[in-house]
This record gives C-alpha cells, sequence and structure tokens, in this order.
C-alpha cells in the first residue's frame, strides 16, 4: 500500500509540474496557454490514474471544478469505490470522508500534505518543465486541438513543489513521459501521464481533461457549524496528548512493577 501512496503522490505532483518546452516555439505554446486557461474564472475537471505494482493495479477517479476567481479547488476522489471529498480554499484544507452528509474536517500537518496541492498549480508549473514538442493537429470531441508531448526531470518536478530531492526512492524514476492538447482558445483541455519504476514491475498512467471554462459550478465553503478542527481536540498542537496519564514515559517502570496490594487481589 506504501508504494501505491508514493506513486499516487508522484503522480499526481508530476502532472502538476508536467508538460514545456524545448524547442522553443512548443515551450511557448505550453506557457501561453497555462496563462489563459488561469484567466477563466472556472473550470471543471475529470482525471482517471491506474496504478500498479507487481500483478496488483489501484484505480482512482477524480473529477472537480477549480475557482480561479477566489483560488478554491473541489475534488471527488474515488479509489475501488470508497470515495472522499476535498475542497481546498487558499490555505486551507477541508476534507468530507461522506456523501451523505455535509460534515468536513479541517486538515492540517501531514493530512494537508499528503492530499497534496489545489489541482490550479497544474496551470503554475507548466512554465518549469523541458524537451516539449509539437506532434500535431488532432481532434478532441468536437474540437480541434494541438498536441504536444513532452518529457520531464522528476527531481526537477519535485524542486519545483518545494519536495526534498531524497523523496525519490531508488526504484522509482527519474523521467516521465505525456502528451498535452491545447484547443484553438489556448485552453488546455487534456493532460496524460506516464511514468514507470526502473525494474518495470510499477508503472502509474494518469490523465485528466479540462471542461467547462468560465462556466464550472461555483464553489461554496462548509457552514462553520459543520467543521471539525482535528487541532481543537488538544487545543495546542504542540501539547503530548499522553501528558497526566499514570502509566506513560518515566512513570511506565512504577506501572509494570509488583504490586502486594494488587498481587493479592488476583
Amino acid at each position: 500500500m506504501r508504494r501505491y501512496s508514493a506513486l499516487f503522490l508522484l503522480s499526481l505532483t508530476v502532472l502538476a509540474t508536467s508538460c514545456s518546452s524545448r524547442p522553443v516555439a512548443a515551450s511557448q505554446a505550453i506557457a501561453h496557454s497555462a496563462d489563459i486557461s488561469a484567466t477563466a474564472s472556472n473550470v471543471r475537471f475529470d482525471s482517471h490514474g491506474t496504478f500498479t505494482v507487481d500483478d496488483d493495479t489501484l484505480v482512482a477517479e477524480l473529477s472537480g471544478a477549480i475557482d480561479f476567481e477566489h483560488e478554491r479547488s473541489r475534488i471527488r476522489i474515488t479509489v475501488d469505490g470508497e470515495s472522499i471529498e476535498v475542497l481546498r480554499d487558499g490555505l486551507d484544507t477541508y476534507v468530507n470522508m461522506a456523501f451523505d452528509n455535509d460534515e468536513w474536517i479541517l486538515a492540517d500537518g501531514e493530512l494537508a500534505d499528503f492530499l497534496g496541492g489545489s489541482p490550479a498549480d497544474v496551470l503554475d508549473e507548466l512554465h518549469k518543465v523541458a524537451n516539449a514538442q509539437f506532434v500535431g493537429r488532432e481532434k478532441l470531441g468536437d474540437d480541434r486541438v494541438s498536441h504536444y508531448s513532452f518529457e520531464l526531470r522528476l527531481r526537477d518536478a519535485f524542486a519545483a513543489m518545494g519536495l526534498p530531492g531524497d523523496f525519490l526512492a531508488d526504484d522509482l524514476p527519474r523521467m516521465a513521459s505525456g502528451d498535452i492538447w491545447i484547443d484553438s482558445d489556448s485552453f488546455i483541455r487534456k493532460i496524460r501521464l506516464h511514468v514507470a519504476d526502473t525494474a518495470g514491475s510499477a508503472s502509474a498512467d494518469l490523465t485528466m481533461e479540462f471542461f467547462d471554462y468560465g462556466s464550472a459550478p461555483g464553489i461554496k465553503l462548509p457552514d462553520p457549524d459543520s467543521i471539525t478542527d482535528l487541532g481543537s481536540f488538544s487545543g495546542n498542537s504542540n501539547a503530548d496528548p499522553f501528558e497526566g496519564a499514570n502509566c506513560y514515559g518515566d512513570r511506565l517502570d512504577g506501572c509494570l512493577a509488583p504490586n502486594p496490594g494488587v498481587d493479592a487481589l488476583a
């Protein structure tokens, strides 16, 4: 399961730094499309990911919307029939574990880091990769699009996301390959990514499609009364949760020592 999580995080990270830029014309086209796409007030997206380790395969479906104007995003993530919903508002991350209610958790610390950044980060990072090439003109649905291919150094991708280089395990790839499709209005319509480890025993394929630029539904924040702040349980995120316990730390030896009074009751 740890390798699944690593591949999933790796794929989302690469997706958020994908597509760039040699020759210069291809680089400029992709950078321009990222800038134009971000000028839309909002957009919807669907994503499909397949993650394989040895003979086991995990399938993930993501769908949601990005509100560029208010710096918000809302994503439904479904893996093996189980779903969660993640809502991001600026630097705040909320998680809904059940769709039949409106109860949200305000994530912080490791949970927020694991869930990653907003899908809007994709557009910010499209300026930072290399080796983009124009493939040709194609049809995507009813629209004519320009297709570009790319390669990406993962160490550069992690650096761009603020992650340490030693995060990459020895058996994870150093390169990723992918494709991007841009329509005649310079909006990004589709991104596809492929990652495989050096031994060929693990791989990840992720496809993300964007649609309804400027006409996606608005993203509303959760009702404050429906939000549980995980940090509020202790009141102080730095406090020791075992403080005051009878059998903890320096008191442990005393708890485990023979107690004649208790032994007599046995």
